[in-house]
């Protein structure tokens, strides 16, 4: 929309159309214009920079349509746009500016500030710088690092000679340790030393505490997951009795897997037997020992056969039913004798 015809009797143009009909007219456009992103984000740059920001804001203003001439002033009400993105700007400009005098000021009265050092002593001074030196920190993470592999070295038995070295190394290190606490108390102060260690604590303690805030809030999923697997050992744990309840070793067919701290007898050991094999211990045995078969007689099928066999000398004791199975042996004599001769 910010295009505009260029000519002596541009005055009296409306359209594009009339522009170029006309000659010694041209049609053309403004060199801060909104026609695309890469436009509009220039122009607004320069809007920022409130150079000519003015004559930007005139043209939004005279602007009518598209392929329209300009028409001065012809809506002022687009100038609100351009003021208040200035006045936004401006907002932005000023915080920054203040933020830039604040941390300027800062450093200029950390600068005029004594040190907390500047009243110690020559022979603190120079334990102080020692202390906070790069060299004492490698050091003493070299002597850390030596104490870390004489700890490492401790095995059993433990000979002699050796556990007399380390034990004299762990003294060393102790009063390493002991001299390089002394050494900060005095270097540092007190009040300092313990502050330092104190803050140190307390990041740590809010990395922590985030943490736990983390676990606290997928306690509930995690719940009813829990709550899921249990219903599908449970389940399991019901079938498992119920198929493998009876499943038993022998010296003749000793179990891979099954024992006395595997089995499916009750309800307990099977829950507990269920989670092993979730685990993947030894769950190819277990199966193994479930899916074998057992060619031993079992106790009630030697019940069964015990009561089938006094069934049977019962009936025989019995005259009407050895009577009656002589009739029906008779009966089934004479159909089959009638059946030939038809043939």
């Amino acid at each position: 929309k910010f295009y505009y015809c260029e000519g002596p009797l541009a005055h009296n143009i409306t359209t594009r159309q009339q522009c170029e009909a006309m000659s010694n007219h041209r049609w053309q456009n403004q060199q801060y214009n909104f026609d695309n992103l890469g436009q509009a984000l220039l122009t607004l740059f320069v809007l920022a920079l409130k150079d000519g920001w003015i004559q930007i804001m005139y043209n939004g203003i005279d602007a009518v349509d598209v392929e329209m001439q300009p028409i001065k002033n012809y809506s002022e009400a687009k100038s609100i746009y351009f003021i208040s993105f200035i006045l936004i700007n401006s907002k932005k400009e000023l915080e920054i500016k203040q933020n830039m005098q604040k941390k300027l000021e800062r450093k200029q009265r950390l600068m005029h500030e004594l040190p907390y050092y500047a009243h110690f002593s020559p022979w603190r001074k120079h334990l102080h710088d020692l202390c906070i030196s790069k060299y004492f920190v490698l050091i003493i993470a070299v002597i850390i690092g030596f104490n870390v592999i004489t700890m490492s070295l401790e095995f059993y038995p433990t000979p002699f000679d050796l556990d007399k070295l380390l034990e004299y190394c762990n003294y060393v290190f102790t009063f390493v340790f002991l001299l390089e606490f002394i050494w900060k108390i005095v270097a540092l102060g007190s009040s300092r030393y313990f502050k330092d260690k104190i803050l140190k604590l307390l990041k740590m303690a809010k990395g922590i505490q985030a943490l736990l805030d983390t676990v606290m809030q997928a306690l509930p999923q995690v719940g009813n997951l829990g709550l899921l697997f249990f219903l599908f050992f449970f389940i399991f744990t019901i079938l498992g009795v119920e198929l493998f309840g009876k499943s038993e070793c022998s010296e003749e067919q000793p179990c891979s897997g099954l024992n006395k701290h595997a089995h499916f007898k009750n309800s307990g050991i099977a829950l507990l037997t269920l989670f092993r094999i979730a685990t993947g211990d030894n769950w190819n045995g277990i199966m193994k020992d479930t899916l074998r078969q057992d060619d031993s007689p079992r106790a009630d099928d030697a019940e069964m056969d015990e009561e089938i066999e006094r069934q049977l000398e019962s009936d025989v004791h019995d005259e009407n039913y050895v009577g009656q199975l002589l009739l029906d042996v008779n009966a089934l004599d004479v159909k089959e004798k009638v059946k030939f001769t038809k043939l």
